[in-house]
């Protein structure tokens, strides 16, 4: 009787995620370099104010970590559960190919897709979750936009925003409404008109996904605002960084000693 022969597919495949997650870095590593101007990087550094700098790296800390929590809030939805570790590091690789490599967020959010449907075999929910906080993040950044113009009403520079804003949140209200009313769904005939698209065994699984938010209204408005906390930060973050670095004024001294 011959021996079983060792399994090999799982090395093989290990051995292929290695090479290709290597050769994204290296191809990151390289466009970074030719994009770097080091001599204007050189006198930026040699000028910054490192401690002023920290801080706002510091300031900064938090976001990741929320992008990843507010993922898992709607994995969980499909009850698709995401270990945190996991859920970070797919967000660090996201946003490291979005802000390195020329891919765009929509490439970003592929891989990101990509990581996750890898682990659990609802795929079509799991897909469908990572676009959706995408859209979350979107959504949480034009609330944030009006919010801030309405503590800035009286300002003029913020006019022609304030006229923008408002009408990106009526559009959001008005298609939202009509895309998870159940009796507006009806009388568009929307489930219809899926099913007779082509692939509409995907498009139905897909539809419903997305409609599966509406009785996950909580995990999506706590997503709301955790979106909303993380701009904060990111934009706290960046004005400091910026400040430190002599990109936005004369750097505040008396603030930060």
């Amino acid at each position: 009787m011959s021996e079983p022969k060792p399994a090999t597919g799982g090395a093989a495949r290990r051995r292929l995620g290695s090479a290709v997650r290597l050769a994204v870095i290296l191809a990151a590593v390289g466009w970074l370099y030719k994009q770097t101007r080091w001599s204007d990087l050189q006198s930026v550094l040699t000028n910054a104010d490192w401690h002023l700098a920290l801080v706002g790296l510091l300031a900064f800390a938090p976001v990741n970590v929320l992008i990843a929590q507010r993922l898992r809030w709607l994995l969980a939805v499909h009850d698709i559960y995401l270990p945190a570790w996991q859920a970070v590091k797919i967000t660090f690789v996201g946003n490291f190919l979005i802000q390195a490599l020329p891919v765009g967020t929509s490439g970003g959010d592929a891989v990101k897709a990509w990581f996750v449907a890898r682990r659990t075999t609802r795929k079509h929910e799991a897909i469908t979750s990572v676009f959706v906080d995408r859209v979350v993040g979107v959504v949480g950044l034009v609330l944030l936009s009006a919010v801030m113009v309405l503590l800035n009403w009286r300002n003029a520079a913020l006019a022609d925003s304030a006229r923008y804003v408002g009408w990106m949140l009526v559009l959001l209200a008005v298609g939202g409404v009509v895309y998870f009313s159940r009796r507006l769904r009806r009388a568009l005939r929307l489930e219809q008109i899926i099913a007779r698209l082509p692939l509409a065994g995907h498009l139905q699984r897909i539809d419903q996904a997305v409609f599966a938010f509406r009785r996950g209204y909580r995990s999506v408005a706590g997503c709301l605002l955790l979106t909303m906390l993380l701009q904060v930060s990111a934009i706290v973050s960046t004005f400091l960084c910026g400040w430190a670095l002599g990109l936005v004024g004369d750097r505040p001294v008396a603030a930060f000693p």
